[in-house]
């Protein structure tokens, strides 16, 4: 294993700064035959570890605790056989891995309700084409987008209501005021009694959208800087949440018509007045395609139009009476040219 390179993977993925391929790569080195050699990964962890308690606020005596708990545990893996030892290896440093995140991202105020982590954790995941409907323990429902990911804690409901997600999904809360809902994503922290709302959080995209259909929520954003305070933002129903990863610039406005911005988890494809740049993004994530352009220039199109649960062939033939091009499909590549080229 590289240490090096895992301790640099380690310190991008606690800052939230991984692209897709890196994050890969760090599970994928976390997943390997090596990784169930304990001393180059605790060496990685003790290093990431030192330097996340050298801030300012370190952690409570509990949350010390619990982290110390997880590494005696990857600590004695080393005493197990090596068939027997490794997806008790990879569930503990799943969890030193959400434990260490979500302290980085929380502790630097305490106006920002933390995470707890716990030690097992499940994820729900879609491809790209796939939608699912996930019931929670307790009776919450989401839809999760393609392309997306929702994971929560073995204990789900008993003593905390948490989530993170990766992508879109739609939420329908159940309502339990002892037991606020949390749904982590990226820097951003979602707070909620009881309502439902549309988070859009695509790794590869620059913005973070919250958008509230009913109820309330507070959403919460991890300040720039180690100390400094971060003051929540109290939605109403039918206003959008905007945070951008980039410039950390926040909006808040209203959000005209929500039907179309959850259209989505009804199987409808909503194209409102965009780019074909844009439009290939969307179709990739809703057939499972790849979409590329022989002439760049292609991209500048600009599509409106509404599909309800239609297959890729029929909405490409529907958008071509708004702006001539020609399409070749051929299995999961769609190769977009001007009309009348190859």
């Amino acid at each position: 294993m590289n240490d090096q390179r895992l301790h640099i993977l380690f310190n991008r993925y606690l800052r939230g700064q991984l692209d897709a391929t890196e994050r890969s790569e760090l599970f994928r080195l976390l997943g390997s035959a090596d990784s169930t050699d304990p001393d180059a990964l605790r060496s990685a962890i003790d290093n990431v570890w030192a330097e996340t308690a050298r801030y300012e606020n370190n952690p409570s005596e509990a949350s010390l605790r619990r982290i110390q708990h997880v590494m005696a545990r990857i600590d004695r893996q080393r005493q197990r056989p090596r068939h027997v030892r490794h997806w008790v290896w990879a569930a503990a440093v799943a969890c030193l891995l959400t434990a260490i995140t979500l302290f980085w991202d929380t502790s630097a105020t305490t106006e920002v309700p933390s995470v707890t982590p716990r030690e097992l954790v499940h994820t729900v995941s879609t491809n790209h084409g796939q939608q699912k409907r996930i019931q929670l323990p307790d009776s919450s429902v989401i839809y999760l987008n393609g392309g997306s990911s929702l994971s929560y804690t073995e204990d789900f409901n008993r003593t905390a209501r948490s989530v993170i997600l990766s992508g879109e999904a739609f939420f329908e809360i159940r309502k339990n005021a002892a037991l606020p809902f949390m749904v982590r994503h990226d820097s951003v922290l979602t707070e909620v009694l009881g309502t439902s709302f549309n988070i859009s959080a695509f790794a590869d995209e620059p913005d973070i959208r919250v958008t509230l259909v009913s109820g309330k929520v507070l959403v919460h954003v991890s300040p720039a800087r180690p100390g400094s305070a971060s003051t929540p933002t109290q939605l109403s129903p039918r206003e959008q949440f905007t945070y951008n990863r980039t410039n950390r610039q926040v909006t808040v406005q209203k959000a005209h018509d929500i039907a179309l911005l959850t259209a989505w988890k009804d199987r409808t494809l909503v194209l409102p007045d965009i780019d074909f740049e844009r439009v290939a993004v969307l179709l990739e994530r809703w057939y499972g395609v790849t979409v590329s352009f022989g002439d760049t220039g292609l991209k500048r199109y600009r599509f409106t139009g509404t599909f309800q649960d239609l297959p890729i062939n029929r909405v490409l033939d529907l958008l071509q009476k708004s702006n001539a091009f020609s399409y070749k499909l051929s299995g999961k590549n769609v190769w977009i040219t001007r009309s009348g080229q190859e």
